[in-house]
């Protein structure tokens, strides 16, 4: 059903049959990717609660999905704290949550956390990206700071040896 885009029927099939048998890790986030791709993230937490009753366990591609859902919709908080519960169970970010988290931050004008959570980024050993740069450029340029937006672009690619692209300078 998922392959033919067909997510109502999917999510239907699996709202019959969730109490009679127990879906993969595979299911689960696909089912999960599928809510929050319709902007449902209430429906994808909940199916996120389902695999932990039929003891299955999250993966980073089912925090990653769901923590994207929580601060594409405006919920940080969740996001967050679900990001805690996954460092907690032992799972490491990787830079696409770390750019989820980071774009939350950033669409809040939340400079301060965005640059702790940057932090937290590289103490992981998680390089900044392209795709990083051009979310600190758009929250710099949002709070009117172009000399740390100017800043960044200058000295993040020379220290993690990366070059820049079109779309980072497209955000100047």
């Amino acid at each position: 059903c998922m392959q033919c885009k067909e997510a109502p029927i999917a999510l239907s099939l699996y709202e019959e049959l969730k109490d009679g048998f127990v879906c993969g890790k595979v299911t689960y986030n696909t089912l999960i990717d599928a809510f929050v791709r319709q902007g449902d993230t209430s429906k994808a937490s909940e199916v996120y609660r389902d695999m932990a009753l039929k003891n299955v366990s999250p993966d980073l591609i089912t925090y990653s999905t769901l923590i994207k859902g929580h601060c594409a919709s405006g919920d940080l908080e969740q996001g967050l704290q679900l990001l805690g519960l996954m460092q907690k169970r032992g799972i490491a970010p990787d830079s696409i949550l770390f750019n989820s988290i980071l774009d939350g931050c950033a669409r809040k004008q939340m400079r301060s956390l965005t640059e702790q959570v940057l932090q937290d980024m590289e103490a992981a050993g998680v390089a900044p990206s392209n795709f990083t740069l051009s979310i600190l450029v758009k929250l710099y340029g949002r709070c009117g700071d172009l000399e740390a937006a100017f800043g960044v672009i200058k000295t993040a690619p020379e220290k993690h040896g990366f070059k820049l692209n079109t779309q980072v300078y497209t955000c100047l």
